[in-house]
């Protein structure tokens, strides 16, 4: 008895350090308190049930998610563009290769009151981007007089409102804080047409090269059976 009791103790045992080792942390830069960092941990979450992962999601600011992932310190990068491993020369991660989600972002000003140009109508304005966002920081740099990079999204409308650049690039989701009190009456608005329309990938640590595939198969089976869409509306 003493014996299958101690067998038996040591079954849990083992299925508990099993199930341990089935989280998946993965870096964002978004912020934990965006409308895209919900939408994509729920999405993601979702998608790694269905491999048998639990997902655990860790923002932290400007490019530091990006490094941690390619460095090995967390399983990889939940939300970047399709040409981030050129562009940054990364060699450790791995593209999931189904669209995660396709995020816009638009130009917010107080003072400029279109953008017709697109890009290149940036040339004579001051131009506010969030470190983390790594292609939009680049054309910024290319195109506009000049370009302040921060970290937060909430302190990038504050700079906006107080006039330390003319135009703030991001996204509707990171624009929720103009709901807030603290930006009541603040005269932001969103200029035209947006400036980019971007598949977004999540990206793996090359350790995790085994689960690339059937991460991929696990959002395109959420995409038929309607649970993606189902997931989008929630947060629409």
């Amino acid at each position: 008895m003493i014996r299958i009791s101690l067998t038996f103790l040591f079954i849990l045992l083992s299925c508990s350090v099993a199930r341990a080792n089935e989280t998946i942390t993965l870096s964002t830069h978004l912020a934990p308190n965006s409308l895209v960092y919900k939408t994509t941990k729920a999405i993601l979450t979702e998608a790694f049930r269905r491999v048998g992962k639990d997902l655990i999601l860790r923002a932290t600011p400007g490019e530091r998610p990006i490094i941690e992932a390619e460095n090995g310190k967390t399983d990889g990068d939940a939300h970047r563009i399709f040409d981030i491993i050129k562009i940054k020369k990364l060699k450790n991660l791995v593209r999931v290769p189904e669209v995660q989600q396709v995020i816009s972002d638009y130009a917010w000003s107080k003072t400029v009151n279109n953008l017709d140009d697109g890009w290149e109508g940036l040339d004579k304005y001051r131009v506010g981007v969030h470190s983390g966002s790594i292609l939009i920081s680049e054309k910024a740099t290319q195109y506009a007089k000049s370009v302040t990079k921060v970290g937060k999204h909430d302190l990038l409308f504050e700079m906006l409102k107080l006039d330390r650049f003319d135009i703030l690039i991001t996204t509707p989701s990171a624009a929720e804080v103009l709901k807030t009190n603290q930006f009541k009456n603040s005269g932001i608005r969103k200029i035209g047409k947006p400036l980019t329309s971007l598949p977004i990938y999540t990206y793996l640590h090359k350790r995790h090269k085994d689960l690339v595939s059937k991460l991929a198969q696990a959002l395109r089976s959420m995409k038929a059976d309607g649970s993606y869409d189902k997931i989008l509306s929630k947060f629409d």
